[in-house]
């Protein structure tokens, strides 16, 4: 491969024909072979890419297990990952984690897929969920499984407006007036 950078032990060791990478920290990019355009900072930040191109992992294990995923960002330690391995992005595309740990919430490979906020996780593609699974802060907007409109769950009275869905944040049944 050509226009790459490499800085750290093992950084970007097994490429071969990928080109315009560029690898920041022991073990970076280490399996990559023919993804192009990737950029990774930190230990082991897209450690098991192998084809996948256009990603961006910044962070400890960030995007640590894609392998051909490609258009995907994930910024903090484990972000793309979470703590539960088998939940890691592999192949999914075109995903944004912003956090500690977040990223999917099963094994099941999600596009279009945004997740904000430590520890957060999503089960659905096509969605942005912010805050963490459980919790009392958590918003999907999207294709959360529901149906196509906004879904929210506050813990306080919620106000129901236009192409807006307000659930109860403890059952998620929707809120009426």
């Amino acid at each position: 491969g050509s226009n790459n950078s490499a800085q750290g032990a093992s950084a970007l060791l097994s490429n071969t024909t990928g080109s315009g990478n560029s690898a920041q920290g022991w073990d970076a990019l280490l399996f990559n072979t023919t993804g192009s355009q990737n950029s990774a900072q930190g230990w082991a930040a897209l450690f098991s890419n192998t084809t996948g191109s256009n990603n961006s992992a910044q962070g400890a294990s960030a995007l640590y297990s894609n392998t051909t995923g490609s258009g995907n960002s994930a910024q903090g330690y484990q972000a793309g990952n979470t703590a539960t391995l088998a939940n890691a992005n592999t192949t999914g595309s075109n995903n944004s984690w912003f956090g500690y740990a977040t990223g999917p919430g099963s094994p099941t490979q999600y596009n279009y897929q945004s997740v904000i906020g430590a520890a957060a996780t999503g089960t659905c593609s096509n969605c942005v969920v912010l805050g963490r699974a459980g919790g009392l802060d958590t918003v999907y907007a999207g294709d959360a499984g529901v149906d196509p409109m906004v879904v929210l769950a506050l813990a306080t009275t919620p106000v129901l407006t236009t192409n807006l869905k307000v659930c109860t944040a403890t059952t998620g049944i929707p809120w009426r007036a």
